[in-house]
């Protein structure tokens, strides 16, 4: 008898309904069914729970949704009790210096990590004054950082912070590899690729300079703390480089308003937060990298089938290996990207360096074009449109040599003679003596190592409490950024009629003042060839203007149309029209 009851429990245990645990996007969606008019008991058929559970859901929907709305993100994956507000900020607080660190080739391991995540939640207590948390203590357990790692997806932290020795083991084990896939595939160098991300405070000054000084009182001016991210790529034989993608914290800057982001020589994806992310990284791939790639690949008569190298970062996704058939993806063993990265060899310093330059290049040329001005307001009239110009640029001071000789640790045998990279310290002598001839009180007395410390030191620091909690701000709502406006172009006639007579305005005076008549005629003929374009989009412009259909009249055209002066004809069409689209616009 007692056998048969043993039994007969075991089947209704067998029989229960087993324990369910929700995703948070499950329960947001639970309680979007609820609030569409669908009772309790058909919304927990569907989710395969309880009736009771879905009541006690809907009970917490103000907590739940507010604990979404505070700061977890959409690589959350799971999340069992509402928990504390603060606690959620500063995982997400944790995550992004996480990110910074690892961009920038920082060693870390749990115990660092734990000590940060506790140094965090102590600064967002006394922020708040220790009130409002119903966690009255936090040690940063190692249950937690497991926890942590799952919800953020972290799970690649485990192996950061080995040893040295470790890193250059796992570096010789993957030279071997690395060779047998491509001996194996039959890639040639143009067809290995590699990608890197790179952090870049793109307006920065030396410390000391009153620029810096000023800039910390500046009223909603944050010029030094305007970090964003590149990321380079290009291939072994050093002869192509996929167009450099940027994030920026501001998703539609201003000076950017009416400009064709497509058009643009960045691939520029929308990031409030500047920092790579398995989404943006994979948009990158799927609508630059593979078209970009490919078009080189036919032009150079190859087929399309590319090895692409890439470390372990956060940002980038290990789906990406089956996101394209003719794109093999390999990731480098974790902790070995400071060993073997190609474009982390020389090609980011080169880069940097370039860049710099540039940056103080404009600043002179921009004072001796207008003497009124000074550096100060140079330098606050620098923006992103002026600094993708500079990136651009400076990306084609790269040389091929430079860029294959930083294959030299990872394939070696496709390296052509290279006698050495260029000399960072000749660049910043250089970099040194413009600033110098930029003269005044801020640059008259600029050493060289001030040059050097703002290109390796401030170009590659960590992100300060302030700025990751800007980051933070920016990313639940950047006040800097706004919503994307369709900016209707202002290539019309009347504009066009301006700019062709500026040009003209400009040959004759140019024609007036040089002594120099051969000079003089070759500046004005320069300049014809270069508005012959515009010139073309006037006069479709003009034939657009005469062609009135005659269809929305109830009378004919001549009787509408009145005879006039050719300019007042032609200023009268320009400003009647609504600036038609010409073209692709250009940057």
């Amino acid at each position: 008898m007692a056998s048969k009851l043993r039994a007969s429990a075991g089947s209704e245990s067998n029989g229960r309904r087993q324990k369910k645990v929700m995703y948070l996007s499950q329960k947001v969606e639970l309680l979007d069914r609820l609030a569409g008019g669908e009772t309790a008991a058909s919304v927990g058929r569907h989710y395969d729970v309880n009736e009771s559970t879905v009541r006690s859901i809907r009970k917490n929907e103000i907590a739940i949704r507010a604990s979404v709305a505070a700061s977890i993100p959409k690589s959350a994956k799971v999340l069992f009790i509402t928990r504390d507000p603060k606690l959620e900020k500063m995982e997400k607080t944790l995550n992004l210096w996480i990110e910074d660190q690892t961009q920038k080739r920082v060693s870390l391991n749990g115990p660092v990590i734990r000590e940060k995540a506790k140094q965090l939640y102590e600064d967002l207590m006394q922020a708040s004054g220790g009130e409002g948390s119903s966690t009255s203590s936090f040690l940063a357990s190692k249950g937690w950082f497991e926890n942590f790692k799952k919800r953020y997806n972290l799970q690649h932290v485990k192996f950061l912070g080995e040893s040295a020795s470790a890193d250059y083991v796992a570096a010789q084990n993957f030279l071997p590899q690395l060779k047998k896939i491509i001996k194996k595939k039959g890639y040639r160098p143009e067809q290995v690729f590699n990608a890197d991300e790179t952090g870049l405070f793109w307006k920065k000054m030396p410390s000391r300079k009153f620029i810096s000084k000023e800039e910390r009182s500046a009223p909603c001016f944050k010029a030094a703390k305007d970090r964003l991210t590149l990321l380079l790529c290009a291939n072994a034989s050093g002869d192509f480089m996929v167009k450099p993608m940027l994030l920026f914290r501001a998703l539609n800057p201003r000076v950017l308003k009416g400009k064709k982001k497509h058009d643009l020589p960045v691939f520029w994806p929308s990031n409030k937060r500047a920092c790579v992310t398995a989404a943006v990284f994979m948009d990158w791939f799927l609508n630059c990298f593979v078209h970009e790639v490919e078009n080189y690949l036919s032009s150079q008569s190859l087929a399309f089938k590319v090895l692409l190298i890439l470390d372990n970062a956060p940002g980038h996704p290990e789906n990406i290996q089956f996101a394209h058939p003719n794109v093999e993806v390999l990731f480098l063993p974790p902790n070995t990207a400071a060993l073997l990265q190609p474009l982390n060899q020389g090609v980011i310093a080169a880069f940097k360096t370039y860049y710099t330059r540039r940056t103080f290049r404009h600043i002179l040329d921009t004072m001796e074009s207008d003497p009124t001005l000074n550096v100060s307001q140079c330098w606050k009239d620098y923006n992103i449109a002026d600094c993708i110009n500079n990136i651009r640029d400076s990306l084609k001071d790269v040389k091929q040599a430079t860029i294959n000789a930083c294959w030299g640790k990872l394939w070696k045998e496709e390296v052509n003679e290279f006698g050495s990279f260029p000399s960072v310290d000749d660049e910043v002598r250089r970099i040194a003596k413009m600033a110098r001839d930029v003269g005044g009180d801020e640059f008259a007395d600029l050493e060289a190592t001030e040059i050097k410390e703002l290109i390796i030191r401030s170009h590659t620091e960590a992100l300060t409490e302030e700025d990751s909690e800007e980051l933070i701000k920016s990313s639940e709502g950047d006040e800097d950024s706004e919503e994307e406006v369709v900016v209707k172009p202002q290539l019309n006639l009347k504009s066009l009629s301006e700019v062709l007579q500026l040009a003209k305005a400009l040959s004759d005076r140019v024609f007036e003042v040089d002594p120099f008549m051969a000079r003089s005629i070759k500046f004005k003929r320069e300049v014809e060839d270069m508005i012959i374009p515009y010139k073309k989009v006037f006069k479709d412009l003009q034939k657009k203007a005469k062609q009135v259909p005659t269809t929305s009249f109830s009378r004919p055209v001549s009787s509408i149309i009145t005879p006039r002066s050719p300019s007042s004809s032609t200023a009268s069409v320009g400003s009647s029209l609504d600036n038609p689209q010409v073209g692709p616009s250009t940057f």
